[in-house]
C-alpha cells in the first residue's frame, strides 16, 4: 500500500508536469522565461512535497528492510497526520531541517558560502540528527572537514526516503500541480519552526525564492518585473564516486563483552559495529576513551561521547580489510559503573554478493 500510493502520488505529480509549457515560454533558445509565480510555485511545491513525503514515510521507517510493504499495511492519511508527526516525533524531519540549516548559512553568508560554514552549523545545531548525518556531525565536531566528513571511509551509513523523491518531482510540477488528498493538514504546520531552528515552511519559501533569484542573476539571467530569464546551461559530468565499492553486506555477528573489552571474530574484508538508533540517556555525560585493534594491531583511537547530539552513530568500522580471518578487540580505557558503551551486532563485508542457495 505505501509504494502503492507513493506511485500513485508521483504519477499525479508527473501528469501534472504536462502544464509546465504553458508557465514557460522563450524566443532565445539559450534561455528559458519562467513568471515569478510559476517560480514561487515550484519552489513552495518542493518545500511542501519534502515534508508530505517525510511524514507519509514515517509509520514504514527501517520497518520494511529488503522487502515490500505488504497491502494489508495501511498508512494512514489525513488532514491531521501532520501536525501529529510535527507535534510528538519533530525529529522525524531530519533531513527537512539539516536543509534548512543550509539555507540560513545561505541567507547569512551569501551563496558563496564555503562547505565548512555549512558544516560547522549543522554540526553544532541543537537537534537531533541520526545515522549519516549525526556522524558527519562527530566528524566534524571531531576536526574532520568537508568532504572527507563524509566519506564512506570515514561515515558508513546512507538516508534517503520519500520526502526526497517528492520534493524533486513537485519542483518540476509545482505546488498547485500536489493532488488536494496529499496537501490536507498542510496549512496547519506552515507557521511551525522545525526542531532546533526558527525556520518554518513558511520562511523557507520566503528565502528559497530570494535564493533562486541570486543564482539566476550569477548565472546570466535577468530579473524582470513579473518573469525572470533563466539561461540554458550544457550540463557537465562531475567525476563518479562510487561508495562501499567492492564491498557487500554478507553476515553479521553478535560481539562479547570480557573485561571491559568487546570482541568479536570474522572473516570477510570489513564491518560496521550497530548501536542503538537513539543512543542510550545517561543522567550524566561522559566520554569513553577506546582504543580498536585489528589482528593485535592498534588501529585507531575513539572517543564516545554519551551525549546525544555528540554520540558516534556508528561507534566503530574498518573496510578494505585483506581478505580472510580477523579478530577485533575494542579496549575501554576509563570504564564507570554508571553508562556504558553501547552495540548491537557487527554486520560483516565480504568482496562478492551474498547468495542464497536453493
Amino acid at each position: 500500500m505505501f509504494m502503492k500510493n507513493l506511485l500513485v502520488l508521483l504519477a499525479l505529480l508527473i501528469t501534472g508536469c504536462s502544464s509546465l509549457k504553458k508557465e514557460e515560454k522563450s524566443t532565445d533558445v539559450n534561455s528559458i522565461t519562467l513568471s515569478k509565480e510559476a517560480l514561487k510555485d515550484k519552489i513552495k511545491g518542493a518545500w511542501a512535497a519534502q515534508t508530505i513525503g517525510v511524514t507519509f514515510g514515517i509509520p514504514a521507517e527501517f520497518k520494511y528492510n529488503s522487502t515490500m510493504i505488504q497491502d494489508n499495511r495501511i498508512l494512514l492519511w489525513n488532514d491531521s497526520s501532520m501536525m501529529v508527526a510535527y507535534r510528538n516525533n519533530p525529529g522525524a524531519y531530519d533531513d527537512v531541517y539539516m536543509d534548512l540549516t543550509f539555507m540560513k548559512v545561505i541567507e547569512e553568508k551569501g551563496i558563496d558560502a564555503t562547505a565548512q560554514a555549512f558544516a560547522e552549523a549543522f554540526a553544532n545545531a541543537d537537534y537531533k540528527l541520526w545515522f549519516a548525518n549525526q556522524t558527519a556531525r562527530y566528524n566534524i565536531l571531531n576536526g574532520l572537514t568537508p568532504p572527507e566528513s563524509g566519506h564512506w571511509l570515514n561515515n558508513p551509513c546512507a538516508d534517503c526516503n520519500p520526502g526526497t523523491a517528492g520534493a524533486v518531482l513537485a519542483a518540476i510540477a509545482g505546488y498547485k500541480n500536489i493532488p488536494d488528498f496529499w496537501k490536507q493538514g498542510l496549512n496547519k504546520i506552515e507557521n511551525f519552526p522545525f526542531m532546533g531552528t526558527t525556520v518554518s515552511l513558511l520562511d523557507a519559501y520566503d528565502m528559497s525564492y530570494r535564493h533562486a533569484e541570486e543564482m539566476i542573476k550569477r548565472n546570466g539571467g535577468e530579473i524582470k518585473e513579473n518573469e525572470v530569464v533563466i539561461r540554458v546551461q550544457e550540463p557537465e559530468t562531475v567525476p563518479l564516486e562510487v561508495a562501499f565499492k567492492g564491498h557487500y553486506p554478507v553476515g553479521k555477528v553478535v560481539p562479547r563483552t570480557i573485561n571491559n573489552e568487546i570482541v568479536f571474530e570474522f572473516e570477510g574484508i570489513g564491518f560496521a559495529l550497530a548501536a542503538p538508533a537513539d543512543g542510550k540517556g545517561y543522567k550524566q555525560n561522559y566520554v569513553f576513551e577506546t582504543e580498536m585493534y585489528i589482528d593485535s594491531a592498534l588501529v585507531e583511537k575513539v572517543k564516545l561521547p554519551t551525549e546525544i547530539n555528540k554520540r558516534r552513530f556508528t561507534p566503530f568500522w574498518k573496510y578494505q580489510l585483506p581478505k580472510g580471518k580477523h579478530k577485533v578487540v575494542i579496549k575501554i580505557l576509563n570504564p564507570v559503573d554508571f553508562a556504558q558503551v553501547n552495540y548491537l551486532y557487527a554486520v560483516i563485508y565480504g568482496d562478492q554478493p551474498f547468495e542464497i542457495k536453493l
